[in-house]
C-alpha cells in the first residue's frame, strides 16, 4: 500500500490556510477520501488489515477536517 507523506502539523493550521488558493474547497458540502483497491487485493486474505490501514492513515485528515470545519445544518 502506498502512502502519502503526512503534512506538517503547521502547515494545518487555519492561519496557515487563511490565504490558500484553494480555501473555497474546503466549504463545499461534501469531501471524499478513497483509495484504490484492485480485484487482487479484494479478495485478499489479509482485506480486513489493508483496509483497516487504510482508515488509521486516512482518520488524522477527518479529524482536522472536523476539527476547523463548522458543523454542517
Amino acid at each position: 500500500m502506498k502512502v502519502r507523506p503526512s503534512l506538517h502539523s503547521s502547515c494545518l493550521q487555519p492561519s496557515a490556510l487563511a490565504d490558500h488558493p484553494e480555501l473555497e474547497l474546503l466549504k463545499l458540502k461534501e469531501i471524499a477520501v478513497m483509495h484504490t483497491v484492485t480485484d487482487k487485493e479484494l479478495v485478499s486474505s489479509s482485506v480486513v488489515q489493508a483496509s483497516a490501514a487504510v482508515f488509521k492513515t486516512m482518520n488524522p485528515f477527518l479529524d482536522y477536517l472536523g476539527s476547523i470545519l463548522p458543523p454542517m445544518a
